[in-house]
């Protein structure tokens, strides 16, 4: 971080009576510190990331340089004005619902300075915003300015992460060891499915999406960037159908120009590198095996009018989806509030918001939707009438879920009702790009979490069938032709009738296994080679 090498002069400080030193500014016993660190008659400057230099205000693309580009960073206008005595932008995020460091008076201009919180700093006066044309409510704003769209033609919403309570929302860059954002603050119920739908344990590793980034593009060893090597947006894997960014309709294929995860190959298919064991019906799944999971292509052929969709009803039932709406993170507007009274979407707190100020608070509006099973499998429905089928249990991804509303709940009125189309899931959750019409404010976290927990339940390749027979023993007349069968003259001489259930596994103490393992440009073995058959269970029918 660089500050300005052009000299400058500053007034003089005053003395604080109240904390004169820095001991009794870092005095723990006398409550936090955010109050006392800057205080009135300090003479304050900072530097902050330039919203208009290439990172675009994405502090993860700051966090990824060994030096920072000084360009990247930029001064308050203010910055070398004698009269002024502090333009600083220090955040914190642990007691955001009552400002930042700093008091209230001065901290801006008076037209720029948004309304008091507890006579600190308002949180906006350090924030800006993730979606175009919002305002954030008081209690506690996005991290950073800028960042509202990634770096393509034509500007699209970009990759960002709200956090849960009175965490700020930002494009986050996140530890890749969390399972699942924290939730213990937001204070929402959590549906906890039936004992009778066994879930399987979470992993680790289960679709990280906002982890897993593709790789950062930044200018080498913190030089200025070249024509040649420009800074790009943060981007991470796509593992949902519905990113903020989309405009194409459910029913037609998505390309790079929706998101970057939508090119060839997707982004989802990264999936297939991972296996994910299931702890139902045993205590851990055998290797390779897939027992326990449903397989996504249930249609039958050629009896395609038979629905057989109990099972994938059964994986979606437990489901819940997360989107919120502009109303219940603050409102439409641009300008700046700078009084602290008033029904301006800025001046939202406790219960209005799903930031709460309180962790003891509980957001007025739901949130959560369960899936409409109905709906949903139109979409499954649309790949099995072009001919096509489920090659991967990863193209779940590409499936939109839905949305329906739990019942006894209340919904912000902005809101806008689920659709009973599954043609209609884009402007859901989008609307109309550019504006802050629909479902904007949810984050690509919550967009994909409803993923996380149907993937491993799925696969495409089922392990385990039940062969239906009935098997006779005929008898031929000698007057009749031995090729033929003449009902009345021939004899059915004995009949067996039932069903066979079999398993088709791999054993992976097969020494050949480990060889199809090893690739060098081409496998000598495929594991194809190495399936066995066994019989689980023999049932007889006899009505």
């Amino acid at each position: 971080m660089t500050f300005p090498t052009t000299p400058v002069k500053f007034k003089l400080p005053r003395l604080n009576a109240t904390y004169p030193s820095l001991d009794s500014r870092f005095n723990k016993a006398g409550g936090r510190y955010e109050p006392r660190l800057i205080c009135d008659g300090d003479i304050v400057r900072s530097v902050e990331a330039d919203v208009n230099a290439a990172p675009k205000g994405d502090l993860r693309l700051y966090s990824g340089m060994k030096v920072v580009p000084a360009s990247w960073f930029t001064v308050h206008r203010d910055y070398a004005d004698f009269n002024t005595e502090r333009r600083q932008f220090l955040r914190t995020d642990l007691t955001a619902s009552n400002g930042q460091f700093g008091p209230h008076a001065g901290a801006l201009p008076a037209a720029e300075n948004w309304g008091e919180q507890s006579g600190r700093q308002s949180n906006h006066n350090t924030a800006g915003t993730l979606v175009k044309g919002f305002m954030y409510s008081r209690g506690c704003p996005p991290q950073c300015h800028g960042v509202w769209t990634v770096h393509s033609s034509p500007p699209r919403p970009a990759i960002r992460l709200p956090a849960t309570g009175t965490m700020a929302s930002a494009s986050l860059r996140t530890d890749p060891t969390f399972a699942s954002p924290m939730k213990q603050r937001l204070r929402l119920p959590l549906h906890e499915p039936s004992p009778l739908r066994k879930r399987r344990r979470r992993h680790l590793l289960t679709e990280p999406s906002d982890r897993l980034r593709r790789g950062l593009r930044l200018p080498a060893h913190g030089h200025e960037p070249q024509r040649s090597r420009q800074c790009e947006a943060w981007q991470t894997l796509l593992f949902c159908p519905n990113p903020a960014s989309r405009s194409s309709a459910p029913n037609a294929e998505p390309s790079a120009a929706d998101h970057p995860g939508f090119g060839a190959p997707r982004d989802h298919l990264m999936l297939d590198l991972f296996w994910m064991p299931i702890t139902e019906p045993y205590a851990i799944s055998e290797p390779l095996s897939t027992a326990g999971k449903i397989n996504m292509n249930y249609q039958m052929a050629p009896f395609t009018h038979i629905e057989r969709t109990t099972g994938i009803r059964a994986v979606l039932k437990s489901t819940r989806l997360t989107a919120i709406s502009p109303s219940s993170a603050g409102g439409k507007g641009t300008g700046v509030t700078t009084t602290s009274s008033g029904s301006s979407p800025y001046n939202k707190s406790g219960s209005a918001v799903y930031k709460q100020s309180d962790s003891s608070t509980t957001h007025t509006n739901e949130l959560r939707y369960a899936v409409n099973a109905a709906v949903t499998l139109q979409g499954f429905r649309n790949r099995f009438n072009t001919g096509d089928i489920f090659h991967s249990a990863s193209e779940i991804c590409e499936i939109f879920l839905v949305p329906q509303r739990l019942n006894g709940k209340t919904y912000a009125s902005d809101a806008p009702l689920p659709p009973t189309n599954y043609n209609e899931m884009t402007k859901w959750w989008n609307g109309n790009l550019g504006e802050v019409d629909a479902m904007e404010l949810t984050g690509d976290n919550s967009r994909e979490e409803p993923y996380n927990h149907i993937y491993p339940r799925l696969t495409t390749k089922s392990n385990t069938f039940t062969v239906h027979y009935r098997v006779q023993t005929l008898r031929k007349a000698r007057s009749t032709e031995p090729t033929e069968w003449v009902e009345g003259r021939d004899t059915v001489a004995s009949e067996y009738r039932g069903s066979t259930m079999i398993e088709r596994y791999l054993d992976p103490n097969e020494s050949q296994v480990a060889a199809a393992m090893v690739g060098a440009g081409s496998f000598k073995y495929s594991w194809d080679t190495f399936y066995r058959i066994r019989i689980i269970q023999r049932k007889q029918f006899t009505p």
